[in-house]
């Protein structure tokens, strides 16, 4: 991106946000803070009007806007993309506000632009495996707790506990929304249990923002999070090796078995890392990927897939 660009793209990220730090500015662009710093002044000396405090970060006056900015192909097409996800991908609340937010955003677009989204529209789809949600209902869940995300409110939730197989109430601090194992989890704090706790927000029967205020720990992050969970047992850190015969076939089912992430060896070899709470389940998928897949750790898995293998082998007398 050259200089110009960068200028006109960080003017576009000051109008999108109340305050910007100079750190974030340098991440998204890929250039030093003191760079960020040289483009500022260039905006100030022709004339925008850019507050700052140290330690805080940029702003701009509030009788500051840009003109509508227009959308290149690419990233009107990429918009596309994004309405697939959330067709199957969120609930029925959030899907309708993002498409109502498309709609105005179509209608700025040239007429050539139009028609490429129109074209390539239906040529491209996303496929969701048959689970117990319904993201057809009218359930606007998500929209519920980003809401109290944003007010600090608690939220009172009617749960239903797969592993309890029970229907419980809690009042739930709200701290982080994730998308993980192909559903969306609330992670927050429960009053009831006086601790961390994920909930599946397919599995939310109903919810309801109370009048109570919380402050969100400085301490606390999804990270720490997930560590201390993993740490505890509840859930089981997984790095496996993967070769190349069987990585392009994995690439939508190993969303359900807790994937993570990945990082490429060499040329044959890909290692990914997974969080799940069930190994046995994981070892049957590991066992169909046959002499194509390692497991790094954990040793226990290793165990159990060494077992599975072993009743096959007597099942099938061999």
């Amino acid at each position: 991106m050259n200089r110009i660009d960068r200028i006109s793209a960080i003017l576009i990220h000051l109008q999108s946000k109340q305050v910007v730090k100079a750190s974030e500015m340098a991440n998204r662009f890929g250039v030093s803070k003191r760079t960020i710093y040289r483009d500022i002044r260039s905006l100030e000396e022709a004339g925008v009007p850019i507050g700052g405090e140290a330690g805080v970060g940029y702003y701009l006056a509030d009788n500051y806007h840009l003109p509508p900015v227009s959308l290149t192909r690419e990233e009107a097409g990429s918009f596309i993309l994004a309405a697939k996800l959330m067709e199957k991908h969120s609930d029925f609340g959030i899907n309708q506000q993002f498409q109502s937010g498309l709609t105005k955003i179509r209608a700025v677009l040239r007429n050539s632009d139009k028609s490429y989204l129109e074209n390539i529209e239906g040529q491209i789809a996303v496929l969701k495996a048959a689970d117990s949600s319904n993201t057809s209902k009218p359930t606007p869940y998500l929209s519920i707790i980003m809401q109290a995300m944003s007010e600090k409110k608690v939220i009172k939730l009617s749960y239903f506990s797969a592993y309890r197989n029970e229907q419980t109430l809690r009042l739930v601090e709200p701290y982080n929304i994730w998308f993980y194992s192909m559903n969306w989890h609330l992670i927050g704090y429960c009053r009831m249990r006086k601790s961390y706790r994920d909930f599946r927000i397919d599995r939310i029967q109903q919810v309801r923002i109370s009048d109570r205020n919380f402050e969100k720990p400085l301490h606390f992050s999804i990270e720490h999070y997930f560590a201390e969970i993993v740490r505890k047992g509840e859930l089981f850190s997984v790095r496996l090796i993967m070769t190349n015969e069987v990585y392009a076939f994995i690439q939508n089912t190993r969303y359900y078995f807790g994937f993570v992430s990945e990082e490429k060896l060499d040329e044959n070899r890909y290692q990914m890392d997974f969080l799940v709470s069930d190994l046995q389940y994981l070892a049957k998928w590991i066992i169909t990927l046959g002499n194509h897949v390692e497991i790094l750790f954990p040793k226990a898995l290793k165990e159990i897939v060494l077992a599975e293998v072993e009743v096959l082998s007597e099942h099938y007398g061999v």
